[in-house]
C-alpha cells in the first residue's frame, strides 16, 4: 500500500509540474479552466472533474506521457492440461511504455504532451490493463489529479535547470516558488534572510510606518517562503479596500490562527462560506436590535451596571476589568441570550485567556509560527499558550451550545446561538455553507472576542483622554447636561444634538488606533496597485494606522483634537480617512455595534462622573502594541462632594449611614439636631432629606421642575428598567402619565361610568359584609378586593371574586412588597446592588414578589392582544395598545409590552394599596369615635336617604368630606415621599444641592406642622371646616404629594373613598368588639378587627306579594347558572310543569317572569297584547342599536310607525301578489343549478338555501339580488348566522345578566358586536349608493321608500325616520327575512330525508296537482293538503324560535293568578305551546296529521304559534310561508333527497336565538 500509492503518484506529479514548465501555454490554460470552475474561494474538489475537460485531458496526458511505469509487473497464468496436473507459468513482464508510444494509438506526436481536447482513454494503460489491476490505481489517479489541480490553482512554476533520467525512473529537478523569487514589477522590500525572509522585521504599525518612508507606500515583506505586501497611507489603502475590493475580499492562510479557526467562522473563512456566514451575522445583528430600540436599551441597562461597578470602587482602581466585562456582556446578551456578573469569576476568567490571545498574537515570537509551523508545533512558546487557551474558550463555547440545544425552539430564537441551530438544520442539504456545531464555535468566538476587545480598549483610550484633557472633559459633560441632563440616560438619538462628544468620540477612536493593522488580505487575481504587480494569491495588509494619521488628510495627525470632525459652526462632519473599522466588503461586522456601544457607554459614565488622574501618576499616550494598540495601565480617581452640602451624622466607611434607621418617627430626632435639611450616605450615594411644609412646597411646587424626576432604584431597577409610571424620566415619563391621566378620564374618573364601577363594587362589598352576620372579623381582604377591583375594571377590564384565591394571592405579595419597600433591606439593596444581588433576605422577596405580580399581568395584556380592537377600547390595556400602534415611530415615549406590565403594576398597586388602608382608618375612626360615626350618618340620612350616593351629593356633604380628608392627613399613609432628584444645581433653605442629588420629602412634617394644623396630633375633622361647618380646603394637605409627581389617581381615589364609605354606612353601624378597644398606633400596615352589626335593607330583594314563585337563586348571580345553555327551553318547559306554567328567575340582578303552555302564552301575547307589546331594555340590543331603533326592537310610537310602514312598502315591492311568486320562481331555478352542480356528489345545503332565501328579501330590501359566489354576500350571512347563535348562547345570557362586567372581559360575546358593526357598515355602505342614484318619483326597494319618507318628514324626527333609524330597520329586515326561513327549509330535508315515506307522499302529491310543465303558484296550496301539513310539521316540530322574544309589561296585571308588576320582563316559552301535550296528539313525534282531518283535508290548530302571535308576531310570516311553500315544492318535484352514505342525520338542533340543524350533508338526485 505504502510503495504503490506514493512512488507513482509523486513521480507523476513530478512529470506534471516539469511539463507545465517546458509548456507554459498549457499551464495558463490549465489555470484559467481552474478560475472559472473552481476560483480561489474554495478548494478543489472530485466533483469539479467533470467541468474541467482541459485539465482532465492534461493530466491524462501526463500519465501517457510521463510513462511512470514502463515495464508491468510480472504476473502468472494458470491453465488446465488434460495429461498433466495444473501447475503455473511464468510470462514475461509487458511493456506498457511501446503501448504508450505507438503512433498508430496517438497520431499526434506520440513524443510530445498533446494539446486540446480531451483524450480518449480507451488508449491509455498507465497503470496495466487486466482484471489483476492493483487496488489503488484509482486512489492514484485521483491523488495525481487533485494536487495537480491544488499546486497549478496556486503557483505559476517556471523553467529553471533541471537534471532528469529519459529511463523508467522520474525527473528529478527543482524549481521556486511565487515567494522565493519576485515577479517582475513586484513591490519593493528590505532584503529577507534565506529560509525565514524578514521574520525578524517587528511586525508593527510604526515598523511599517518606517518602512514605507524608505520603500514608498506599497512594499513588499517576505515571512518565511510567504511574501506579504502592505499598503501604508489613506489613498493606496482605499483602492485596496474599496476600490479594488473584489480582488482583496479574502483571506490568506495563517498558521497561527488557522490551527484555531480551521476557515470556518465570520472572520477567517473564504468564499461561499463566508458569504454566508457574514449574511447570517448580520441578519442576526438586525433581528436582535442592532437597528432596533431593543439593543438599545440593553446598552443602556449594562451601562447601570457599569455605573454602579465604578461607583463601588473605592480611591484609585484600572477600569480595564469593569469595562471588559460591560462591552463583553452587550454581546453576550446577543451571542448567549444573557449577560455575566462582573464578578463571575469563571466569565472573566474567559475574558482574560482571550485578552491574552490578543496580546500574544502580536508578539514576534507567536509570529515565528507563521514562518514554520510544521516546526513550532513541536516547541514550546506563547503559540502554544495561545493554542491552549483557545482550547478553554472554545470548550467554554461548546459548553453554552449544549445548555441552548437542551431547549432550543426554532420557533422563538433567543439569540445568536439559537439562531445559528435553526439556520444548521435549514442548511443541511448545503454543506459548503459550512452551518455545523465548529462553525458555530469559531463563529461565537469571532462574536465575543471581536465584539470585547476593540470597544472596550477605545473606552480605555477614551477615559484616558479625558484626563488627559480634562478640558475636553468638561466640554462633553457640559453638552451631556445641555442635552441630556441628569434625569434620564443618554440615548442614541441623542447623537445629532451632541456634535462635540461625537467628534471627541471619533477622535478617541482615530488616536487611539485600536487595529492599527487591519487583517491581512489575498489577492484573489493579478492586479496592478500603486503601478506594481500583485500576483494572485498574495498577501496584502493594510496599515490602518497610516490612514487615520495620514497628514494629507488631518491638519493636526498626532495631537489628539475634536476638531478634525467638526465645522466650522460647530457641526459634525464625516471624515473620508475615517477608517477605525477597516472598510469595504471586509469591514468590521459589528460597526454599528460598536458605535452604540462607545457612545452610551463613555456618555452615562461621564453624565455620572468626573475623572481624574491620580496624585504623583502621568499617564501615559503611548500605549502598549498588541494585536491590538491598547493603553498603557492606568487608575482613575472619583471627585467627593461639594462645600455647603446638607449637614448629617458621620458615615462609616464604606456603609455610610446605612444603619441609621431614617423613618417618619426617627427622622424628628435628626431633625431637632441637623435642622430640616439633613443628608445622609446610603453607602455611596447621598440623600439629602427635607421637612416641613415650606421646605417641602419649595420642593415639591416652587422648584418642581428641578425636582421632577425619580433617581435610580437599584432595587426597583432590576424590575422597572426605567419603565412604567413611577420609576420612569423625562420625555417617556410625561408621555406615560399624560396618557394614563387621559385614560383614566375617558374610563370614567370624570364621569358616570366609574361611579357606576364603584357602586356595583359596593354592591358585592355589602354583600360580603353581610355573609358575616354580625361576627368580628378582618374587613382587610374584602375591602383591598373591593378596592383592586374598581381599578381592575379601568386596567383591565375585569373583576375577582372575594373567594379567589389566587387573586388574594397577588394582592397578599402586592401588599407584602409594599410593606418591605420601606425596610432596611430596600436601603441595603440600593447601597450595596452589587452584593445583596446574591444575598438571600427579604429583598429578594420584593424582586419575587413584583416579578410574579407583573407574570400575571402580562397574560392580561396578551388575553387582550387576541381580540383587541383598536376603534373599541375597553380598558387601559386596549387604550395602551391602541396608543402603542400610534407611537411606533416615537421611540422616545416608550410605549411598548413590557411599558404597559410596569404601567399596569404602577396603577394596580397605586390604586390599591393607599385606598383600601385608608378605608381601613376610616372604619376605625368612626368605632374609636361613634359620635363622628353618628354625625356622617346623619349627613348621609339627610343629603342621600335610602338611594345610592353619587358624586355630585360630596359638595351638599361637608363634614363626610371634612372627614375623609382628616382619615387621609391622619393616617399618614405615605409618611416619606418617593425620592426626587436635582436635575441641576440649586439652593435649597440656603444649602448647595448639586445635580443628581436624592432628595426625599417627608410628608407626615406637613400633615403634622403645628405651624398648619390646629390639633395636628388629635382626629379632628373640624380642620377642614370653616366657622360654619363648611368644607374649606387647605394648603399643608400633602396627603397625596404635590406638585408634578402628585399621585395620578388622586381624584379615583377621592371618589371610591366617598361612594364606598356612603354606601357602607347607609346599610351598616360599626362598633368594636365587645370588651376590646382597638388602636390607633401603626407600623406601616394596619391590622385589626371589628364587628359588624349589619342592618341590611333586603326590601330590594324581596319579591311582591302573588309574585310568580322561583327556584332558589345564589346571591348576586341568580339563577344565570342554573339554566341549561344548551337546551335552555327545554329546562324551562319542565320549570313551567313544576311551577304550574308561571314562575321567574332571576338573572344576574334582573328578574324575568317565564310563562308556558299554550293557554298561559295566548293570554300575554293575545289576551293581553296591549299589555305585553313593548320590549324591555336589553344591554346586547342597547349596545348594538343605541337606544330606541329598528323594527323589532323598538317601543311606542317609532314602533308603531316603522312596522306599518314596512308592511306598506313591502306590499308595493311584491308581498302577497303575483310578482313575489314570480321573484321566488325565479330565485330557485339558481338554486337548482346550484344543485345540478353537485353532480350527485354529497353536499352541504345550508349555504345554497341561505343564499337563496337571502336574495328575496334583499331584492325587496335592496334592489338587489346577489350571486351566490359574492364573497361579501357570503360573509353577511356567516356574521348573521354566527350572531343568531351567540345571542341565544352562555354568552349572550351572560352579557344580558352582567353588561357592566362582561363587556370589560373577552370572550365569543365580543365577536358577537364586531360582527355587527360589520353588518352595519354593510346596510351603510349600500344607502350611501342609494342616496347617490335615489329617484323620488320611482322608488327601487325599501330604502329607497326610507329614503323619500325621510326627505318628505324631515322634522319629524320622533318617527323614526332618520339616518341613525334607516340602518337598523333594514338590518332587522335582512335578518329576520332570512336565518328563519333558510333554517326551516334546512329542518325540511332533514325530516323527509328521515322518513322517506312522507317524502314520496309528498312528491306524489306534486306530480298530481302541478305536475311537470308548470311553475307551481301559490294557489296550489289550497288543493295540496297533505304537503301543507308536512311544511307546518316542520315549522312545529323544527322548533325555530324556541324561546320567542321578551316583553315587558306595560302596567300591572295579573297571568294565571300571579301579580305581575309594571316593568316586569315576561318571556313566552313558544317550545312550550309547540310541544303542549294537552294541545298536540303526538307532539314529540313528527307527525303531518296533526294538521289533517279525517278525511284528508288541511286544519288549522290553535296551538301553532311558530311566528308567536298578537300585536308582535312575525312581520314576515306571509312572505315566509310563500317562501317555504314555493321553495319547498320546486326542490322536491325535481330532486330526490337522501343522506350521505354512511352518515345518519342528527335531529338534535343546536340552539341559539334559533334553533339551527347539526352540520350535514346530502345527495340530490333528480328524479
Amino acid at each position: 500500500m505504502i510503495e504503490a500509492g506514493t512512488e507513482t503518484s509523486a513521480s507523476t506529479l513530478c512529470w506534471g509540474l516539469l511539463f507545465m514548465i517546458k509548456y507554459p501555454e498549457i499551464q495558463k490554460k490549465v489555470q484559467e479552466e481552474i478560475d472559472r470552475v473552481i476560483g480561489q474561494s474554495r478548494k478543489p474538489c472530485l466533483a469539479d472533474r467533470v467541468d474541467i475537460p482541459y485539465t482532465e485531458a492534461v493530466i491524462h496526458e501526463i500519465h501517457r506521457l510521463g510513462n511512470v511505469v514502463p515495464l508491468d509487473i510480472r504476473r502468472d497464468h494458470l491453465f488446465a492440461d488434460s495429461a498433466r496436473s495444473r501447475r503455473k507459468r511464468s510470462l514475461p513482464a509487458l511493456h506498457c511504455s511501446r503501448r504508450r508510444i505507438q503512433p498508430r494509438q496517438w497520431t499526434i506526436s506520440p513524443t510530445a504532451i498533446r494539446q486540446g481536447k480531451k483524450l480518449d482513454a480507451s488508449g491509455l494503460v498507465s497503470f496495466g490493463a487486466s482484471e489483476k489491476q492493483i487496488v489503488i490505481d484509482e486512489t492514484v489517479s485521483l491523488t495525481a489529479s487533485d494536487a495537480d489541480e491544488v499546486l497549478l490553482s496556486n503557483f505559476v512554476e517556471s523553467g529553471v535547470p533541471y537534471v532528469m533520467s529519459l529511463y523508467s525512473s522520474p525527473p528529478v529537478f527543482t524549481f521556486p516558488s511565487p515567494m522565493q523569487k519576485n515577479p517582475s514589477n513586484f513591490p519593493p522590500g528590505p532584503w529577507p534572510l534565506p529560509f525565514l525572509g524578514t521574520v525578524f522585521t517587528k511586525m508593527d504599525f510604526r515598523t511599517m510606518n518606517k518602512l514605507a518612508e524608505v520603500y514608498g507606500n506599497v512594499f513588499s515583506l517576505r515571512v518565511g517562503s510567504e511574501k506579504m505586501v502592505v499598503v501604508t497611507g489613506y489613498k493606496m489603502v482605499k483602492e485596496a479596500l474599496i476600490t479594488q475590493n473584489d480582488s482583496f475580499v479574502e483571506r490568506p492562510n495563517v498558521p497561527l490562527f488557522h490551527k484555531v479557526y480551521k476557515g470556518t467562522g465570520l472572520t477567517m473563512s473564504n468564499g461561499y462560506r463566508w458569504r454566508t456566514h457574514r449574511k447570517f451575522g448580520g441578519l442576526h445583528l438586525r433581528m436582535f436590535g442592532e437597528e432596533k430600540k431593543i439593543l438599545e436599551h440593553s446598552i443602556q441597562q449594562e451601562s447601570v451596571y457599569l455605573c454602579d461597578a465604578f461607583k463601588t470602587e473605592k480611591g484609585l482602581f484600572n477600569p480595564m476589568i469593569i469595562l471588559n466585562g460591560a462591552v463583553s456582556n452587550t454581546v453576550a446578551c446577543l451571542t448567549f441570550g444573557q449577560r455575566f456578573d462582573y464578578h463571575d469569576e469563571y466569565y472573566q476568567r474567559i475574558l482574560r485567556l482571550d485578552n491574552e490571545c490578543v496580546q500574544l498574537a502580536g508578539t514576534h515570537r507567536a509570529q515565528l509560527y507563521n514562518v514554520c509551523p510544521w516546526l513550532l508545533e513541536y516547541l514550546p512558546g506563547p503559540h502554544q499558550t495561545m493554542f491552549s487557551n483557545y482550547k478553554q474558550i472554545t470548550d467554554f463555547l461548546r459548553g453554552e451550545i449544549i445548555k441552548h440545544r437542551e431547549d432550543w425552539d426554532p420557533s422563538n430564537p433567543r439569540d445568536f446561538i439559537d439562531n445559528y441551530l435553526t439556520e444548521m438544520e435549514k442548511k443541511k442539504s448545503d454543506p459548503k455553507a459550512g452551518f455545523n456545531i465548529e462553525g458555530l464555535v469559531i463563529s461565537c468566538l469571532d462574536m465575543i472576542e471581536a465584539g470585547t476587545e476593540t470597544s472596550a480598549s477605545t473606552l480605555r483610550w477614551g477615559l484616558l483622554f479625558m484626563i488627559k484633557y480634562p478640558e475636553i472633559q468638561k466640554k462633553v459633560q457640559a453638552e451631556i447636561d445641555r442635552v441630556v441632563g441628569q434625569s434620564r440616560q443618554p440615548c442614541l438619538a441623542d447623537r445629532v444634538d451632541m456634535p462635540y462628544t461625537e467628534a471627541v468620540i471619533h477622535e478617541m477612536q482615530r488616536f487611539g488606533d485600536v487595529v492599527p493593522l487591519g487583517f491581512p488580505k489575498r489577492s484573489a487575481k493579478d492586479t496592478t496597485l500603486g503601478g506594481f504587480f500583485i500576483p494572485k494569491g498574495t498577501s496584502i495588509s493594510t496599515n490602518l494606522s497610516s490612514v487615520l494619521h495620514d497628514p494629507n488628510e488631518w491638519e493636526t495627525p498626532d495631537t489628539f483634537n475634536p476638531g478634525h470632525f467638526l465645522n466650522e459652526n460647530g457641526q459634525f462632519r464625516k471624515r473620508d480617512a475615517f477608517l477605525p473599522f477597516s472598510a469595504g466588503k471586509r469591514a468590521c461586522l459589528g460597526e454599528q455595534l460598536a458605535r452604540q456601544v462607545i457612545f452610551l457607554f463613555f456618555t452615562s459614565l461621564l453624565q455620572q462622573f468626573t475623572f481624574s488622574k491620580c496624585p504623583g501618576e502621568e499617564p501615559s499616550l503611548e500605549g502598549e502594541v498588541w494585536f491590538t494598540n491598547v493603553p498603557s495601565p492606568y487608575h482613575l480617581i472619583r471627585h467627593k462632594n461639594p462645600a455647603n452640602f446638607p449637614p448629617g451624622p458621620w458615615p462609616l466607611p464604606i456603609l455610610g449611614n446605612v444603619f441609621t434607621n431614617v423613618n417618619y418617627k426617627t427622622v424628628d430626632q435628626l431633625i431637632e439636631k441637623y435642622g430640616t435639611i439633613f443628608s445622609v450616605r446610603n453607602g455611596n450615594d447621598k440623600i439629602v432629606y427635607v421637612s416641613g411644609f415650606k421646605t417641602v412646597k419649595d420642593v415639591l411646587i416652587t422648584q418642581g421642575e428641578t425636582f421632577t424626576d425619580r433617581p435610580v432604584s437599584h432595587l426597583f431597577d432590576t424590575l422597572y428598567k426605567g419603565r412604567g409610571l413611577s420609576f420612569n424620566n423625562g420625555y417617556s415619563w410625561r408621555k406615560q402619565q399624560q396618557f394614563s391621566s387621559s385614560h383614566l378620564k375617558n374610563f370614567g374618573e370624570g364621569r358616570k361610568t366609574l361611579e357606576e364601577h364603584i357602586h356595583r363594587e359596593c354592591y358585592f362589598l355589602c354583600g360580603a359584609f353581610k355573609e358575616e352576620q354580625g361576627c368580628p372579623f378582618n374587613p382587610l381582604v374584602k375591602v383591598n378586593n373591593a378596592v383592586a377591583n374598581v381599578i381592575g375594571s379601568l386596567v383591565f377590564g375585569h373583576r375577582y371574586e372575594y373567594d379567589d384565591v389566587d387573586f388574594q394571592k397577588r394582592l397578599q405579595m402586592s401588599a407584602e412588597s409594599v410593606f418591605l419597600t420601606g425596610s432596611v433591606w430596600n436601603q441595603l439593596y440600593d447601597a450595596f446592588p452589587g452584593i445583596m444581588k446574591w444575598l438571600p433576605g427579604p429583598h429578594q422577596t420584593i424582586i419575587s414578589n413584583y416579578q410574579e405580580l407583573a407574570n400575571f399581568l402580562k397574560e392580561k395584556v396578551e388575553q387582550h392582544r387576541q381580540d383587541w380592537d383598536s376603534n373599541n377600547p375597553r380598558d387601559y390595556i386596549d387604550a395602551y395598545l391602541t396608543e402603542t400602534e400610534k407611537r411606533k415611530n416615537d421611540t422616545e415615549a416608550g410605549f411598548n409590552i413590557e411599558s404597559l406590565v410596569w404601567c399596569m403594576v404602577d396603577l394596580f398597586e397605586g390604586g390599591t394599596e393607599t385606598t383600601t388602608n385608608t378605608l381601613r382608618w376610616a372604619l376605625l375612626y368612626m368605632i374609636k369615635y361613634p359620635d363622628i360615626q353618628e354625625k356622617v350618618r346623619a349627613e348621609i340620612d339627610q343629603v342621600i336617604g335610602s338611594r345610592p350616593p353619587t358624586l355630585s351629593d360630596k359638595a351638599n356633604m361637608h363634614f363626610t368630606n371634612a372627614f375623609i380628608h382628616e382619615v387621609l392627613r391622619k393616617a399618614n399613609l405615605v409618611p416619606l415621599n418617593m425620592a426626587r432628584t436635582a436635575r441641576k444645581d440649586t439652593t435649597l433653605g440656603g444649602y448647595f444641592i448639586p445635580k443628581g442629588t436624592v432628595m426625599i420629602t417627608n410628608l407626615t412634617s406637613v400633615l403634622y406642622d403645628k405651624h398648619e394644623w390646629e390639633t395636628p396630633d388629635t382626629f379632628n375633622p373640624g380642620h377642614f371646616l370653616d366657622s360654619e361647618g363648611q368644607f374649606c380646603r387647605r394648603n399643608a394637605f400633602f396627603a397625596f404629594s404635590a406638585g408634578k409627581r402628585q399621585c395620578p389617581g388622586e381624584h379615583l381615589a377621592h371618589m371610591e373613598l366617598f361612594i364606598l364609605l356612603a354606601i357602607l354606612l347607609q346599610t351598616f353601624r360599626f362598633s368594636p368588639p365587645p370588651g376590646e378597644e382597638p388602636s390607633l398606633e401603626s407600623q406601616g400596615l394596619l391590622v385589626f378587627v371589628v364587628a359588624l352589626l349589619l342592618v341590611a335593607d333586603y326590601v330590594k330583594n324581596r319579591n311582591p306579594p302573588n309574585y310568580p314563585p322561583s327556584p332558589f337563586s345564589l346571591p348576586l348571580l341568580g339563577n344565570v347558572f342554573n339554566v341549561d345553555s344548551r337546551e335552555p327551553h327545554i329546562y324551562l318547559t319542565k320549570l313551567g310543569h313544576a311551577y304550574n306554567n308561571i314562575f321567574s328567575l332571576r338573572l344576574g340582578r334582573d328578574k324575568v317572569v317565564f310563562i308556558t303552555g299554550y293557554k298561559l302564552v295566548k293570554e300575554a301575547l293575545v289576551t293581553q297584547a296591549e299589555n305585553f307589546v313593548d320590549r324591555p331594555y336589553s344591554p346586547v340590543l342597547s349596545r348594538v342599536y343605541s337606544g330606541n331603533a329598528g323594527l323589532f326592537f323598538s317601543n311606542g310610537e317609532i314602533w308603531k310607525k316603522q312596522r306599518r310602514f314596512a308592511m306598506s312598502t313591502l306590499r308595493n315591492f311584491g308581498l302577497g301578489k303575483k310578482t313575489m311568486e314570480l321573484a321566488i320562481c325565479e330565485e330557485s331555478r339558481f338554486l337548482l343549478d346550484e344543485i345540478d352542480n353537485q353532480k350527485g356528489f354529497a353536499f352541504d345545503p345550508t349555504i345554497l338555501f341561505n343564499n337563496a332565501v337571502s336574495n328575496i328579501i334583499c331584492q325587496m330590501v335592496f334592489g338587489q339580488r346577489f350571486d351566490y359566489a359574492d364573497h361579501q354576500f357570503r360573509t353577511m350571512l356567516k356574521y348573521i348566522s354566527k350572531n343568531i347563535q351567540l345571542e341565544g348562547s352562555i354568552w349572550g345570557q351572560l352579557y344580558e345578566a352582567f353588561p357592566a362586567i362582561m363587556k370589560h372581559l373577552p370572550g365569543a360575546h365580543n365577536d358577537m358586536f364586531s360582527n355587527y358593526k360589520l353588518l352595519q357598515a354593510f346596510v351603510k355602505e349600500v344607502v350611501v349608493k342609494h342616496k347617490a342614484k335615489l329617484d323620488p318619483s320611482e322608488p327601487r326597494d325599501y330604502i329607497d321608500s326610507f329614503l323619500i319618507e325621510m326627505m318628505q318628514k324631515p322634522h319629524e324626527t320622533t318617527d323614526g325616520f332618520d339616518e341613525e333609524n334607516i340602518v337598523p330597520c333594514v338590518l332587522d329586515l335582512f335578518l329576520a327575512g332570512t336565518e328563519t326561513s333558510f333554517t326551516t327549509l334546512c329542518w325540511g330535508l332533514i325530516y323527509l330525508i328521515t322518513y322517506p315515506e312522507v317524502q314520496e307522499k309528498v312528491q306524489e302529491e306534486i306530480d298530481r296537482v302541478i305536475g311537470r310543465s308548470r311553475e307551481p303558484s301559490i294557489a296550489d296550496k289550497a288543493n295540496m293538503p297533505y304537503t301543507e301539513a308536512v311544511l307546518h310539521e316542520i315549522l312545529r316540530f323544527g322548533d325555530i324560535v324556541p324561546m320567542n322574544g321578551l316583553r315587558v309589561a306595560h302596567k300591572d296585571t295579573t297571568i294565571g293568578g300571579c301579580f305581575i308588576p309594571k316593568g316586569t320582563a315576561i318571556l313566552p316559552i313558544l317550545h312550550s305551546v309547540l310541544f303542549d301535550e294537552n294541545e298536540w296528539e303526538t307532539p314529540y313525534k313528527f307527525n303531518p296529521g296533526h294538521f289533517l282531518d279525517k278525511e284528508g283535508k288541511f286544519v288549522r290548530r290553535d296551538a301553532f304559534m311558530p311566528f308567536s302571535a298578537g300585536k308582535r308576531v312575525c312581520l314576515g310570516e306571509q312572505l315566509a310561508r310563500t317562501e317555504l311553500f314555493l321553495f319547498f315544492v320546486i326542490l322536491f318535484r325535481k330532486f330526490r333527497f337522501s343522506a350521505a352514505e354512511g352518515e345518519k342525520l342528527n335531529l338534535d338542533g343546536v340552539i341559539g336565538v334559533t334553533r339551527t340543524p347539526h352540520p350535514f350533508k346530502i345527495h340530490a338526485t333528480t328524479r
